[in-house]
């Protein structure tokens, strides 16, 4: 799975920029597909840190949303089918009844802890959970800074925020 790109035309680093004990990765829990697949590979092989900003307070969050290495939705297949005038073929799919959106993900892997089922199936619970706040609330420096400061609270961070140029 996800070897159609391959081979790249550069060698990856032979060292890591950082080390996994130096890495959180923040989400709001609707990271999905290609996110997901990267984010539980770092968080379970290379053991970094995961955080969820957002959602209930007493409701452990999961930081990653749909596990796949492919995925789309109805209406660009309903298009494909409608392109080639297969619409009224009996195995095309009928068009619904209300206005809809629907996702379809396939590929999945399997899984890094346990290799026996996909990994959609397992349970991807973030090590930090940070609910909002009106400290942090669409402030992205204060929130990256705050985050830091839980993180990492023996270390001295600075933050300087980039402005549109």
């Amino acid at each position: 799975m996800g070897q159609e790109c391959q081979p790249f035309d550069m060698d990856p680093p032979s060292e890591a920029l950082f080390e996994p004990e130096n890495v959180i990765i923040m989400s709001n829990g609707r990271c999905a597909s290609s996110c997901s697949l990267f984010s539980i590979t770092m968080a379970k092989a290379e053991g970094v840190r995961t955080l969820v900003y957002g959602g209930r307070t007493d409701t452990p969050q999961q930081y990653c949303g749909v596990v796949g290495g492919q995925s789309t939705d109805f209406s660009t297949i309903d298009s494909e089918i409608k392109s080639v005038k297969l619409k009224n073929h009996t195995l095309a799919p009928p068009d619904f009844l209300s206005n809809s959106i629907q996702g379809i993900t396939w590929r999945l892997g399997y899984g890094i802890d346990d290799p026996k089922q996909p990994e959609e199936w397992q349970d991807h619970p973030a090590m930090i959970n940070l609910p909002v706040s009106y400290e942090l609330v669409n402030k992205p420096e204060r929130l990256w800074q705050h985050v830091a400061s839980v993180g990492f609270p023996a270390k001295h961070l600075s933050f300087v925020a980039q402005q549109p140029s």
